[in-house]
């Protein structure tokens, strides 16, 4: 880290100490089936060529015993670019059910689900792999510290590196079945912005991710752990909006149980800590718990969900509350070309403290009333494969967030997020994105409105991401990239604030 600040307060530190003292111990029974924080959206300040959160992860979410592939015929021109890219979906579309057939192992914790790029890892298939990395990028912000006025505007270059661990047979859908009872992966990532004319801007980051497996067939433990100390700002998420060093250590327990043939249980415990090191920000601690009911439909690619949650969140300032959430969902393949999962339900608050209080905002020093922002809460996400050469990726949020600036003055966030990726050929990949947000606060009774457009042109080299029947090299291509990228917020309530920002980055990630 370049620029330190004062080390999280006691309570921060036994609590991370704890969480990862109590999964660690139980890192032989459990592994996350859950998307990791930060939430879909978020992205730390250093560009990357990938977009944000829509990277298929080291342990899936889901896997699906593989069907062999189809066998080379006149009909079947392995170097076409859909074969390249999609090469276990074409084989898991062409199966009649993902339920194995007699004298097989029932599987119902394995459900295919496909990558979220046209271009995603893919793990080899021994007992213990080791993927190194390494990249650099150099860009220009026009507004390092997303302020409404006095922009810094900066060059800086990232070097950055990082490695994954992989023991025991992956969950991912390339891997045909679960060889091993017990898997484990570890990935780690390190970056440096290094600022050109403010080097008191300059800062080290680090991410590390941990999760587990233990069990296959009608009982599958998952455990995870992941910890991220960040120094960056984002539009997407207000807790991000301006640059301060942010420490968050998330962890908990997934359990898979198949009750039926067709039904499955599966029970999730969770917590996170998110603190600054600054004393200046709100920190807290929530607590949460989510089970859910899943029933496989009659086409066999998709389930039925019915689910319930709780959370606790303590904060450091301000009161303390709960949400209590239920509702309904699916996941699984609806077609050959689209895939989508879904949970949608309602969120009912109960906070402690009263229901009005005395604030300071522009109008003055006045008693406010806390609106009720129970109601509709959902997330998920959804590819759509338009062409062999063009797929969509949709995710949607719906949260309440504890804000981290002002106390009690938490909000619902809706986050939506579009992504393309568009093949075209000589190993050229156009990805443009999109993000919005619309946050609206309990406390201030104030709307926010975010925007992030971004768009960026990749060339592949060096070996192919990922190789199908008779290559053997199995590792993510590495890539040049050059990455376009606007942000844009603004105040609708009260006195008007606008916030604007460019980025420009280009660099490359080289893929050992």
């Amino acid at each position: 880290m370049m620029r330190y600040a004062p080390a999280p307060s006691g309570g921060a530190r036994v609590c991370q100490a704890a969480l990862l003292v109590a999964v660690l111990g139980t890192v032989f029974v459990a592994r996350a089936d859950l998307p990791l924080p930060p939430p879909a959206g978020s992205e730390p300040n250093s560009p990357s060529e990938a977009s944000p959160g829509l990277a298929e992860p080291g342990l899936g979410r889901r896997a699906l015993p593989g069907a062999p592939p189809p066998p080379d015929s006149p009909e079947l021109n392995l170097e076409t670019f859909y074969w390249d890219t999609h090469p276990f979906e074409n084989a898991a579309l062409m199966q009649t059910s993902v339920i194995p057939g007699p004298g097989e192992s029932f599987r119902p914790v394995m459900t295919y689900a496909p990558p979220l790029g046209l271009r995603p890892k893919v793990y080899r298939e021994g007992v213990l792999e080791f993927y190194p990395w390494a990249g650099i990028s150099q860009s220009f912000d026009s507004n390092v510290e997303l302020t409404p006025k006095n922009h810094i505007s900066d060059f800086f270059a990232t070097p950055r590196f990082g490695m994954e661990l992989q023991l025991g047979s992956p969950d991912s859908t390339y891997v045909g079945s679960y060889d091993t009872i017990l898997a484990t992966h570890l990935s780690y990532e390190g970056y440096a912005d290094l600022f050109y004319e403010h080097p008191d801007l300059s800062a080290y980051n680090s991410l590390l991710d941990f999760n587990a497996r233990i069990g296959r067939d009608r009982l599958v433990f998952r455990p995870f752990l992941k910890f991220s100390d960040i120094t960056g700002n984002n539009l997407q998420l207000l807790q991000l909006q301006d640059r301060v060093r942010r420490l968050e250590t998330y962890a908990g327990t997934v359990g898979e149980f198949a009750i039926t043939p067709i039904t499955t249980w599966r029970q999730t415990y969770s917590a996170l800590d998110f603190a600054h090191t600054d004393h200046t920000n709100i920190n807290y601690v929530t607590w949460s718990t989510r089970q859910e009911l899943t029933y496989l439909l009659g086409n066999n690619t998709a389930r039925a969900v019915l689910w319930l949650g709780a959370e606790n969140t303590n904060p450091s300032k301000g009161f303390s509350g709960s949400e209590y959430l239920s509702g309904v969902g699916w996941q699984g393949a609806f077609g050959e070309r689209v895939y989508s999962e879904l949970h949608i339900g309602w969120g009912q608050l109960q906070l402690n403290g009263p229901d009005r209080e005395i604030v300071t905002d522009s109008k003055g020093t006045h008693l406010a009333s806390r609106w009720d922002l129970s109601g509709i809460r959902y997330g998920g996400y959804t590819t759509f494969d338009w062409t062999e050469r063009l797929r969509f990726t949709l995710l949607y949020d719906r949260d309440y967030v504890y804000n981290e600036n002002a106390a009690n003055d938490n909000y619902v966030t809706t986050l939506t997020q579009l992504k393309a990726e568009i093949y075209m050929g000589d190993r050229w990949l156009l990805i443009p994105y999109m993000g919005t947000s619309f946050d609206t606060f309990q406390l201030s009774h104030g709307f926010e409105v975010d925007l992030r457009p971004e768009l960026e042109l990749a060339y592949i080299f060096g070996k192919e991401a990922y190789q199908i029947i008779g290559l053997e090299d199995k590792s993510v291509a590495s890539r040049l990239f050059i990455k376009f990228g606007y942000d844009f917020s603004q105040n609708l309530h009260g006195v008007p604030s606008t916030i604007e920002g460019v980025r420009v980055s280009t660099g490359f990630n080289w893929n050992f």
